[in-house]
């Protein structure tokens, strides 16, 4: 080896490291959130360095409350062949470095990449949570997680605050949450479970939103 190669080896490898750095802190992806994701506040408390939150449409797809958690099921995402139903939800872009972030927050689902329609009716290629080891597969009629529920009201009364991209489109997103997200059983929507609810917390929040 040359003088020469010994000087250019190492001024290579640290070309190489800077690409790789600046590629890591450069190299943004997009995921889509449909239940406490649809919050700016709440993604941003584990990866803080979210942007570009807008509108996405997630065809032939329903949330379901099959995620099983100690306090009781919590949202997933089903494929369904019916072209009639749809999950509205948010698109959001982070580094990849908080990719890992991202899989710890939501260790119980499954992790896929599928093409969501964005605020332009363009499709975009997003990560999501999928039904992951602990769904419900019984069908049975089970009630919510009523915290986790209440929190996801919550964040539908506020959806068009976030972003100039999502003004007029509260009502669509309220709605869509009500008649196309389903309790465990896959018959009962969220609006009929909210209609009939004992809970005087539930109830409330449903008539104010």
């Amino acid at each position: 080896m040359t003088k020469k190669n010994i000087y250019i080896l190492p001024i290579f490898f640290m070309l190489l490291i800077a690409i790789i750095v600046y590629w890591l802190l450069n190299k943004r992806i997009y995921i889509f959130g449909y239940g406490t994701l649809m919050s700016i506040k709440s993604v941003k408390k584990t990866m803080p360095n979210a942007s570009h939150f807008h509108p996405g449409l997630l065809k032939n797809y329903i949330r379901i409350f099959s995620n099983q958690t100690s306090e009781g099921p919590i949202l997933a995402i089903r494929e369904v062949k019916d072209d009639n139903q749809y999950v509205r939800g948010v698109i959001f872009d982070i580094p990849i470095y908080e990719y890992n972030n991202f899989v710890q927050r939501e260790k119980t689902y499954k992790i896929r990449k599928i093409s969501v329609l964005d605020h332009n009716n363009n499709p975009r290629d997003c990560h999501m949570c999928l039904e992951g080891d602990n769904t419900i597969y019984s069908n049975k009629y089970i009630e919510p997680s009523t915290k986790y529920l209440l929190i996801c009201l919550n964040i539908l009364k506020n959806i068009d605050c976030g972003s100039s991209t999502f003004k007029n489109m509260k009502m669509k997103y309220i709605h869509n949450f009500l008649d196309n997200s389903y309790l465990s059983d896959g018959k009962t929507s969220i609006h009929n479970y909210l209609m009939n609810t004992s809970s005087v917390t539930l109830k409330d929040k449903f008539y104010n939103l």
